[in-house]
């Protein structure tokens, strides 16, 4: 089976190079350095079934921002896919209020679902006070049990927004739990920890880096994000003081979106084009468009061998 992603182990400093993670003894049979009480996945375990994957995003347009890509790969290669925004995004717009914007960007989250082949959940917390709570724990936790992901994607903890950074540690805080069946009584409770990732623009020191190029798909993504057109077109480009080059006709408003958000994934796949030689040889150089991400901290994806974490990813990019 071809694989449509890239591995790499580094180390920090200059000479940076592939390793293979090991285990303390005490974690080795459960493959997972929180030492959780499951059975560690093998590769067997991915490549003979179809993944559910989510991708949890703070706001709608956030997951298929930044993972978007990697989201119509897996739809296409008919796995299941669920994106989740954290909040109802309320907040980002320049001339809207509260309740018509909440409504309006409701409805682009359920359209960029139908582009990807993804069912799309918006919770209703308003946007910019997501808050890391109990309540907001509990909330996702019954989302992401009822789903039952074998892998699920989300923020880097390390992001500007206070939305992002909450989503983040939501996930994490919900890793563990989402096997303890008094941390929900009212939900069944998973049988194993899923694998996470978290959304990395270049590689990162001692974590499982994976970059997944996405030309075969970029105008998927592209028409994906078109469905936001209160984010591509009217509120970013405001904030960003770009507000007077975006056009009036729909195939001018794709070709401004291509050329300013398309820069950022050019950038990905030039910070990992080490990475991306290694895997494919001269063939690297056809790769334009890119996502990365890198393993977290939490999730059964640690202690896994490179070949394991190569069934994660079950694409042919080519």
């Amino acid at each position: 089976m071809k694989q449509y992603f890239n591995i790499n182990r580094i180390e920090d400093g200059p000479t940076a190079q592939k390793k293979k993670t090991t285990l303390a003894p005490e974690y080795k049979k459960t493959g997972n350095f929180q030492g959780c009480p499951e059975e560690k996945i093998t590769g067997e375990d991915m490549e003979e079934k179809k993944l559910r994957v989510m991708f949890i995003g703070a706001h709608p347009d956030d997951a298929e921002g930044q993972f978007g890509g990697t989201a119509i790969l897996f739809s296409e290669n008919g796995h299941s896919v669920m994106l989740v925004s954290m909040t109802n995004g309320n907040c980002g717009h320049h001339a809207m209020g509260r309740e018509e914007l909440a409504e309006r960007r409701f409805k682009e989250a359920q359209a960029a679902g139908r582009v990807i082949g993804a069912e799309y959940k918006v919770m209703p917390v308003n946007d910019g006070e997501l808050m890391p709570s109990l309540e907001n724990r509990k909330k996702l936790l019954r989302i992401i049990r009822k789903f039952s992901p074998d892998i699920i994607f989300t923020h880097s903890s390390a992001e500007y927004h206070p939305d992002h950074r909450y989503t983040n540690q939501l996930v994490v805080d919900t890793s563990y739990l989402v096997m303890v069946p008094n941390a929900l009584s009212d939900s069944p409770p998973m049988e194993k920890n899923p694998c996470y990732f978290f959304s990395s623009s270049k590689p990162e020191a001692g974590r499982i880096n994976v970059c997944i190029p996405i030309d075969s798909v970029w105008k998927k993504k592209l028409l994906a994000w078109h469905q936001h057109a209160s984010q591509m077109y009217e509120w970013l480009p405001w904030v960003g003081k770009r507000i007077e080059r975006v056009p009036d006709d729909e195939g001018g408003k794709l070709r401004f979106l291509e050329e300013w958000r398309g820069k950022s994934h050019i950038a990905i796949a030039n910070n990992y084009r080490d990475i991306l030689e290694k895997k494919y040889g001269e063939k690297a150089e056809k790769i334009r468009y890119a996502e990365g991400t890198c393993s977290a901290p939490v999730g059964r994806q640690n202690g896994m061998t490179d070949k394991e974490i190569s069934t994660l990813f079950p694409f042919d990019p080519f």
